[in-house]
């Protein structure tokens, strides 16, 4: 009698124990499936969708660069395509001479990280218009999943091969390498910030340069120039 009273005992524990553990798994958050961050309004902004910077200076030969990113959910694709006409002026419609596509997945660690706002020397400089208080970004941690370059003439596969750019020495027109090692620098994840001003559509988003660093790895200057506008349909 003593020994099925000490089992009845012994079920009723478990049996409350795995309630609870039960309670607890369903008062668990749910992890986040998009971004999220605070804008420059005091807000919540949504990030998805369509965001374009526009016919911006190349760099690595290039003149100029259309430079465009998608969100869809927490995975950022960021899409490059290169031009090389001479032109003094902005032109992306003539000269193509090869694309770069990046796929980075994000996270947001819920963080405001101090920052310095700078010019295209990388020297402090003067905030946007409207967002002269603003002195903190939102930080992220961005994983690597996919890093490709494609050379679509045989002059930009000789201008690569001539730089040993990411250390290959065969590039070929319209074939694509994977870079991803050459352009996390073997850093993967890394950190982010970005700023959203949010006051007016289309919203505009300022993302940390990446030369220099706080004391847990988040870029802290922030080009005041040629952020990303959206958020479009694709």
């Amino acid at each position: 009698m003593l020994h099925k009273k000490r089992f009845t005992m012994l079920w009723v524990g478990l049996l409350i124990m795995a309630i609870a553990l039960t309670a607890c798994a369903k008062a668990a958050p749910a992890e986040p499936t998009d971004l999220i961050v605070k804008g420059v309004s005091g807000n919540e902004a949504l990030l998805d969708r369509l965001w374009v910077r526009g016919c911006v200076p190349g760099a690595n030969g290039n003149d100029w660069t259309d430079a465009k990113r998608t969100l869809t959910g927490l995975d950022l694709v960021f899409v490059l395509v290169d031009y090389q006409n001479g032109s003094d002026a902005p032109d992306c419609e003539n000269g193509r001479v090869g694309s770069s596509a990046f796929t980075v997945h994000l996270t947001y660690d819920n963080v405001m990280v101090p920052i310095t706002w700078v010019g295209p020397d990388g020297k402090p400089a003067t905030a946007p218009e409207g967002l002269e208080s603003v002195t903190e970004a939102n930080g992220a941690t961005a994983l690597f999943t996919n890093a490709e370059v494609t050379p679509e003439t045989q002059a930009r596969a000789d201008q690569l091969n001539a730089a040993a750019f990411c250390e290959f020495t065969d590039w070929k027109p319209n074939v694509t390498k994977d870079v991803g090692d050459c352009f996390t620098g073997g850093y993967n994840p890394i950190k982010g910030t970005i700023i959203v001003d949010d006051r007016s559509m289309p919203w505009k988003v300022y993302d940390g340069a990446g030369a220099l660093f706080d004391e847990n790895g988040y870029p802290i200057d922030i080009p005041n120039y040629l952020p990303h506008e959206g958020p479009f349909e694709p």
